[in-house]
C-alpha cells in the first residue's frame, strides 16, 4: 500500500493551486466527481490498475472523462498527473486530503458532530461559536444523528475526539 504522505503531496499541490487561482469549488467539487466516476465504473478502475494497459491508453481514457465533463483544466491536468506515476487508483483517498488541505489552507477547523437527536439551528450555532474560541479559528460542523448515544455529543476533529455521550459513560461504569 502506498504512504499517505505521497498522496498527501498530490492534495496538497492540488490545493494550493487550486486556492491561489481562486478555483477551489470547482476543483474540488469535480475532483469529487472524478472520484465518484473511478468508485462507481469498476471498469475504469480496472483498466487503471492493469500494467499492461499502456500508459499512453490510461491516458487518452482520463483525457476522454476530463472532456466529457468539461473539467476545469487544472483537473484535467491532475488526472493526467496521476496516470502518469500510476496513481489514479489512489483517486479517492487523494480528494478526501485535498479537503483536508483546503480547509487548513484556508483555517478552517472541520468537526462531525454526532447527537443522539437533532440540534437545531440555534444549538449548531453555539457550538460552532465555542469552538472557534477554544480553537481559534473558523469552524465547519458536520452534523450527524445517532439515537444509540442516549444522550450527549460526540466531537470529532483535527485528529481528536471528545465523547460526551451518556452512551460512553454507561460503556465505563
Amino acid at each position: 500500500m502506498i504512504r499517505k504522505a505521497i498522496l498527501i503531496r498530490y492534495a496538497r499541490s492540488l490545493a494550493e493551486v487550486a486556492v491561489e487561482a481562486g478555483a477551489e469549488p470547482v476543483v474540488s467539487a469535480q475532483i469529487a466527481q472524478a472520484a465518484s466516476v473511478a468508485g462507481t465504473v469498476p471498469e475504469f478502475m480496472a483498466v487503471m490498475r492493469n500494467p499492461v494497459v499502456p500508459v499512453s491508453l490510461k491516458d487518452s481514457i482520463a483525457t476522454g472523462l476530463a472532456r466529457h465533463f468539461a473539467f476545469h483544466p487544472f483537473v484535467a491536468e491532475f488526472l493526467r498527473l496521476l496516470v502518469k506515476h500510476h496513481r489514479m487508483i489512489h483517486l479517492g483517498a487523494i480528494h478526501d486530503l485535498y479537503r483536508l488541505e483546503v480547509d487548513r489552507l484556508r483555517g478552517v477547523a472541520r468537526t462531525r458532530v454526532v447527537s443522539s437527536h437533532p440540534l437545531d439551528a440555534a444549538h449548531q450555532e453555539k457550538l460552532a461559536l465555542g469552538l472557534r474560541q477554544t480553537l481559534g479559528r473558523d469552524v465547519v460542523l458536520d452534523v450527524a444523528e445517532n439515537p444509540d448515544l442516549l444522550g450527549g455529543l460526540r466531537l470529532e476533529g483535527a485528529g481528536q475526539v471528545f465523547d460526551g455521550t451518556v452512551r460512553r459513560q454507561l460503556d465505563r461504569l
